[in-house]
């Protein structure tokens, strides 16, 4: 782990996408990946008390990214989440359940 970079999750079930959003953040963060929602909830377990955010798509297979990102507010309130969603009614629903922010995906 580098001293100096933030760790950030990213969670994406589209392997295009998430080469995208780590190669866009690589160079300041270092980057943890998970593809489903099940990854993500190991990757979490083992590694949430040094992760500084969450990046978090919500149409995940195995455990979709709304029971993620209610797991993260039960056990891991400390972490902030932005969700990835091209739907805008659950943008809403997301900071209702405790998301930080979103990003609108095209």
């Amino acid at each position: 782990m580098h001293k100096n970079k933030r760790r950030i999750l990213i969670v994406e079930d589209e392997f295009v996408n998430r080469e995208i959003l780590k190669n866009l953040l690589l160079d300041d963060y270092e980057i943890l990946e998970a593809e489903d929602g099940e990854a993500a909830l190991d990757v979490l377990e083992n590694n949430n008390d040094s992760l500084s955010l969450v990046l978090l798509d919500l149409f995940l297979p195995k455990i979709s990214g709304l029971e993620v990102l209610n797991v993260i507010q039960a056990k891991y309130n400390h972490l902030p989440v932005i969700v990835l969603t091209s739907d805008k009614e659950l943008e809403v629903q997301c900071l209702s359940y405790g998301a930080s922010d979103f990003i609108s995906k095209p």
